[in-house]
């Protein structure tokens, strides 16, 4: 903003990440990123930051993450924090106790950093700056000391600000109070971030939080990370969000981009190439049959119902049975679901997923029942859409339920293709 500023004291407020930024597999081809400040008013102390992929053919994708800065007065910050560092010094008393007492889990940085590793993210050394943490259910304190091994060029590290902060990270990640087996968490973003003093290498901090459940959605958590030096508060990333997921979807969300996007290509190509099934020969005596729907031209329940072959003229008596017949069944049940099941059908075993996923009873997947009013959100679908891969080798891509929006159009395509 201005170049001979100095003691510039910026909040890095309002971060919504909307995507993960991953690093390619392919290093050896250019990953671009744009990153973006505008403002309306140079004096206004308000600068707008998007961050955004580009292509190798210079297309820019729409922003992947947003944020506000606030430039700001380092004095105010800590005279605001005074009030509050006493009951963070008590609250780590009282972890400190509950640790004395076998109450709380008391963690050193190597172990630490590996059960952080085994459950969801393998720190490189310079971002391991906890060097010992006592957690309790979802609040929790570590003792951090920078590393004094310094690289690239930063105004303020990123392994820095990961080593003071990242405390909210591990506790929704390791913590016996969350169910990590099935699950993980990571963060869409937070409200404030602020230091009012440097991060300087080597130098010790301690950070402290307590992560709490939202009243609105209990799959999101929020709190308040402080950085304390010296018994008092010289930092806080302010109102940080983490959102829980299902541990099945963390390589969907988190592998190279060049990978996913080549696993996001096998089915459309595989269902592309695949040998659409010949319509029958039309009797002579029955009108011609409708031809079968595609994946492409379904109706909007999802399902073309065949008019079934009538007689042109019927006759006036019916003929007289042949003693060696057999009795037919003149309306025959289809089979349930659960026994086409049971006899192999990916269609069946799919619907069976979708039902157990959910919590629906089979009798709710009618072929005009649309997956939104069924209640599978974004979320769910792209679990279903995960299962599928792992447990049926059924490939599809994160989009199934928009490009088959009812059961019917997902019978048809399932039927088509893996049948």
């Amino acid at each position: 903003m201005y170049p001979k500023a100095k003691d510039v004291n910026i909040n890095i407020a309002n971060l919504v990440v909307t995507k993960g930024l991953v690093a390619q597999s392919n290093n050896k081809t250019p990953q671009l990123i744009r990153v973006t400040a505008a403002t309306a008013d140079v004096h206004s102390g308000v600068v707008d930051l998007t961050w955004q992929n580009v292509d190798n053919d210079g297309n820019v994708h729409e922003p992947f993450a947003t944020a506000n800065i606030f430039y700001g007065d380092a004095s105010e910050w800590l005279s605001s924090w005074i009030s509050i560092a006493h009951l963070i010094q008590g609250r780590v008393e009282a972890l400190e106790r509950l640790a004395a007492e076998g109450k709380a889990n008391r963690f050193s940085r190597n172990m630490a950093y590996t059960l952080f590793a085994s459950n969801l993210v393998d720190y490189a050394e310079k971002y391991r700056g906890m060097q010992s943490i006592v957690m309790h259910e979802l609040e929790g304190f570590a003792d951090v000391q920078l590393t004094t091994k310094e690289s690239g060029v930063w105004t303020v590290p990123p392994y820095f600000i990961d080593s003071v902060a990242h405390l909210a990270g591990f506790i929704m990640n390791c913590s016996d109070a969350m169910d990590t087996r099935n699950n993980y968490c990571v963060t869409p973003g937070w409200k404030s971030m602020r230091f009012a003093n440097p991060l300087v290498p080597g130098a010790k901090y301690r950070s402290y939080v307590k992560m709490i459940p939202t009243v609105e959605d209990p799959t999101v958590y929020f709190g308040d990370v402080y950085i304390m030096q010296d018994d008092a508060v010289m930092g806080m990333v302010g109102g940080i969000q983490f959102r829980r997921y299902p541990r099945i979807l963390l390589s969907r969300f988190f592998s190279p981009p060049d990978k996913m996007a080549a696993m996001e290509a096998k089915p459309k190509a595989a269902a592309s190439q695949a040998p659409v099934p010949a319509p029958a020969a039309p009797k002579a005596a029955a009108p011609e049959p409708k031809p079968a729907l595609s994946r492409h031209d379904s109706g909007p329940g999802g399902e073309d119902e065949q008019s079934k072959p009538r007689p042109a003229n019927l006759p006036t008596a019916a003929p007289a049975p042949r003693k060696d017949a057999k009795p037919v069944a003149t309306d025959a049940a289809a089979p349930s679901i659960e026994s086409a099941a049971a006899s192999g059908s990916i269609t069946a075993k799919a619907l069976m997923l979708i039902a157990k996923e959910a919590a629906l009873e089979i009798s709710d997947l009618e072929d005009d029942a649309s997956f939104s009013n069924l209640g599978v959100d974004s979320l769910m679908s792209l679990v279903i859409a995960e299962k599928f891969r792992t447990e049926l080798d059924v490939k599809v891509s994160g989009s199934l339920f928009l490009d088959y929006p009812t059961i019917g159009d997902l019978r048809k395509w399932l039927e088509e293709y893996y049948s």
